[in-house]
Parts: C-alpha cells; structure tokens; sequence
C-alpha cells in the first residue's frame, strides 16, 4: 500500500507542477486508431471439457438472462424524444470508474507479478488486453463531450465516484471483485472471474454497439468502444479439466458477477428514465 499511495502522489505531484501551478490545462493525446475485431471476448469458443460443462452453461443461462435486462430493452426501444447520442450520455458517466479502474483492479488483484506457469500468463495476458480498451473510453468520453455536459470540476467528480451514493453499487462491486481476486490464487478462477466480467461487459456492448453507430452517423462522431471495435480474444482454457471444489467456486464466482452487473444496469436504467445528469 505505501508503494501504491507513492505512486499516487508522485503523479498528484508531477500534474500539479505541469498544470496547476502553470495553468496550462492537459491535452491528452487522442485516443489510437483501433485493430480490426479479432475475436469474441467469451469464454464459449472451442471444446469444453466435461467437468467445465457446467459452468459453461451457467455462464450462458446467466448472460441470456443479463442480455435481457430492462436496460437493454430501453436502449433499444427509448422512443423518438431521446436520441442515440443522448442515450448514450444519460448512463455512461456511471461506467467510469469500472472501465478506468480496471487497470488498477488487473495490476493489484487479477494479475500475477511474476507469472510462473502458461495459465498465469494467460490471466495476465487477457487481462492487459481488457485493459488496452480504457484508452477507448476515455477518447469516447471526450467525443461525447461528457466534461462539459456534466460541469464537474476535480473535486466534483473525486466525489461523485468515491462518496456519493450513487455510486455504491459500483463501488461494492469493485471491492468484492477484489476480493475474489485476491482469495483465489488459482489461474483456473481467475480466469473464470475475467470471463465472467468480459462476458457481461460484452453484454453491453452488444447493445451499446446500434446506439453509437447511428449516433456516430448522425453527429460525425468516432465512438470505438461504444461500437465495440477493440474486441478481445479469450484464451483456451475451458478444455482443461477442473476439480470439484474448483467447478463450485467458478460457478459461485459467475454468479456473484452477474449478480451484480445486474444491479448496475438496473441503476443505469433508473439514472437514464430520470435523467440524473442533465443532459439536454
């Protein structure tokens, strides 16, 4: 943790020196262009070995059931008053700290320091390309113009994502995600838990991926992690036999997962019906 909080400083530091105390507000370079698809990012592509089956159908029942969430059937059937591009703004400042915090949630939980095995760099290796998809959002983020329709300053927005209530849901979910993480030191669960978390995040996508096409066509827009460019190939591990204890705690972990991806859609709906963020 001291290593941690040196590096959080060290970069408060280095940013108020560049930025505050110059005035110089930061450009961020623009997001890179990304690579053609290159694959799916479930679990469910090539054999199954029998022990996983279980969990291979739990994970499909499960993403079924995400996919048919109320939230979706709102991005999809919102009506004429809402545009795509103003759909999109009405929910995504809720998915922020998710998406950027999943470099930290890799570094210190899921992934391995010194990898030892090939399923260990396996683990480490599906999770850097999940993260390579933040540079996506955050470029996204600026194309809908989210700064400045929110209106936040620094503190605003620290309090917002670490404070308000809204975001409690999010934030459970990042420490029990954790949490998971760290018990299990197996590379089999934590290769269940990536899937898991990709598996709904590509849930998503799926319906995020008409609303940023026809917004980008409407507006001139470039939305490449809205529309689900950046797509990320799931390692081969679910030929491998797995143990009892091991299938109950995958399926445990699926579950918890899905759990609660299920109740942030149900806040992302109830904060896009009320428009909470006041987007005109």
């Amino acid at each position: 943790m001291v290593g941690v909080f040196g590096e959080i400083l060290d970069a408060i530091h280095a940013y108020a020196l560049q930025h505050v105390a110059t005035g110089l507000p930061p450009h961020p370079p623009a997001a890179p262009r990304p690579p053609e698809p290159t694959g799916g990012v479930t679990t469910t592509t090539g054999p199954v070995h029998p022990t996983q089956k279980p969990l291979h159908h739990l994970l499909h029942e499960r993403r079924a059931r995400h996919a048919a969430h109320p939230f979706h059937t709102w991005l999809g059937h919102r009506g004429g008053r809402i545009s795509a591009l103003q759909a999109l703004q009405r929910f995504l400042p809720l998915w922020a700290i998710d998406v950027m915090g999943y470099r930290d949630l890799n570094r210190y939980a899921i992934g391995y320091a010194e990898p030892a095995t090939a399923p260990e760099r396996a683990v480490n290796a599906w999770a850097d390309e999940l993260t390579a998809r933040n540079a996506l959002f955050l470029n996204d983020w600026r194309q809908l113009s989210l700064d400045e329709l929110l209106g936040w300053n620094a503190g605003d927005t620290l309090e917002f994502y670490y404070l308000g209530r809204t975001m409690d849901i999010h934030r459970h979910h990042r420490v029990t995600t954790t949490q998971l993480a760290t018990t299990h030191a197996d590379p089999m669960l934590r290769l269940w838990l990536t899937g898991a978390m990709a598996a709904a995040a590509d849930v998503l996508l799926d319906s995020t991926r008409p609303l940023a096409v026809e917004a980008e066509a409407a507006t001139g827009l470039r939305l490449d992690y809205l529309a689900g460019r950046r797509q990320v190939a799931a390692p081969r591990f679910t030929h491998d036999p797995v143990t009892p204890d091991q299938r109950d705690i995958a399926a445990g972990i699926i579950e918890t997962v899905f759990d609660f991806m299920d109740r942030q859609l149900d806040l992302s709906l109830d904060v896009a019906l009320s428009n909470d963020f006041r987007i005109p």
